[in-house]
């Protein structure tokens, strides 16, 4: 992989790797994210159906809560302006947890509805400036073949922290002693994890010129990221609705359609289904290391849509549910360490905080406007047709995409293959 060199005023890492740390402590930093994106995308939508909201109002609220991690690209820079990368976690955890606890005091109703949406944003918000930290100090902190294994580690805190706010918040919610019971232990669970940060050691970074002239620093970088082929790439691909289910994020809200039981709704959800995802995370980031990770990504993109068709296919019994969802969090799992592999391989380590999660959150726009779209989907048709329509927008973006490396040949092959030089 050809890097972008540092350039003046732009934050990088000034010494080169001369250890490799290890990628576990990427997943424990990354718990907080999949916390509070577990609590948005299972316990509310549970709680708001079961409150008498239809679907689509949840499917709303959940989009609303899960914005920032599409918008953090405005203000990803930060984390390339000043302070250390170790700051800028503590303020985002301490955020996420603070406003996770304050939106459990709100009750749902339709009047309700603008204020709670607005406090899961800002509770997501504080977890998305998490994600410029942890990217910048993976990128300067990991040699360049042992991101994929990184990219994987990072993937599976997330997973396990959704499994934590979906499957333990929903425990909590229908069965702890008071209803901000729930809210209030993920909220403290996303502050302590803050304490992981005394196992990595940050790279030393120098933030040379004034603040006006960083920002220009860093736009030129990301600039010559997005003209590159390989960064052109891994943009179109992330803004596709590829390797991702807007239905995954309100499963809880109709699954019972399938006849399932509260009980097994929080562990499919929740727990087992992050188990899963986990699984998959782990399987991919091995695969990233060791293959084209372009091939990679593209490969668990029609796992995930097959999934989607075979899950829409299926009879809606209890088993079918559990077994689709579970496959397809394995799919899932596998494709977002594969997409984060795939960012870490082209951004370098020159502004790599604002390069990172810029890519990452166009990564996650499609699961916003399929939220969307796959609610209102399911109000105005089914189910199936809801799932199939996944899987066609899918495959047809992928064929789009396979094209276009068929055509383009083997040109920048090697800048997305693993380096053994770091």
């Amino acid at each position: 992989m050809t890097a972008v060199s540092p350039s003046a005023g732009v934050s990088s890492a000034t010494d080169q790797v001369t250890h490799a740390q290890h990628p576990f402590i990427f997943f424990l930093l990354n718990l907080p994210f999949g916390i509070t994106t577990g609590y948005i995308v299972v316990v509310v939508p549970y709680l708001a159906t079961h409150a008498g909201l239809p679907v689509s109002t949840a499917a709303s609220i959940v989009a609303i809560g899960i914005a920032p991690k599409a918008w953090k690209v405005l203000w990803s820079p930060l984390a390339d302006l000043g302070l250390t990368l170790k700051t800028w976690y503590r303020i985002g955890a301490t955020i996420a947890g603070g406003m996770l606890i304050a939106s459990s005091f709100i009750p749902f109703n339709r009047s309700t509805v603008p204020f709670i949406a607005g406090a899961l944003f800002a509770a997501e918000f504080g977890s998305s400036l998490l994600s410029p930290a942890i990217g910048a100090l993976m990128a300067d902190a990991m040699p360049d073949e042992m991101k994929g294994r990184a990219a994987g580690w990072y993937q599976l805190g997330g997973k396990l922290g959704r499994g934590i706010g979906g499957g333990a918040g929903l425990w909590l919610a229908v069965r702890g002693a008071t209803p901000t019971t729930a809210a209030t232990v993920l909220g403290i669970t996303c502050v302590g994890c803050i304490a992981g940060l005394n196992l990595l050691d940050e790279p030393q970074r120098h933030l040379a010129g004034k603040a006006m002239q960083r920002a220009v620093e860093i736009g030129r970088e990301l600039w010559r990221l997005l003209r590159s082929p390989d960064g052109l790439l891994v943009a179109m691909l992330s803004i596709a609705p590829i390797g991702i289910s807007g239905a995954d994020n309100f499963f809880s809200g109709i699954a019972g359609e399938w006849k399932v039981q509260v009980g097994t709704i929080a562990l499919v959800t929740g727990f087992a289904g992050s188990l899963f995802g986990m699984a998959g995370c782990y399987i991919a980031g091995w695969w990233a290391d060791r293959a084209d990770r372009r091939a990679v990504y593209l490969i668990t993109g029609v796992l995930v849509a097959l999934s989607s068709a075979v899950l829409a296919l299926a009879p809606h019994v209890p088993g079918s549910f559990v077994g689709g969802t579970m496959a397809q969090r394995v799919f899932l799992g596998m494709s977002d360490a594969a997409l984060s592999a795939l960012v870490l391989s082209v951004i370098g380590r020159s502004a790599a905080a604002t390069k990172f999660t810029i890519l990452a959150a166009l990564g996650n726009i499609p699961e916003v406007y399929m939220t969307v779209v796959s609610g209102r989907i399911h109000d105005s048709c089914n189910t199936a047709i809801m799932l199939l329509v996944e899987a066609a927008l899918a495959l047809l973006c992928l064929g789009a995409a396979a094209l276009w490396l068929r055509r383009s040949g083997a040109a920048g092959k090697q800048s997305v293959m693993p380096s053994a030089n770091g």
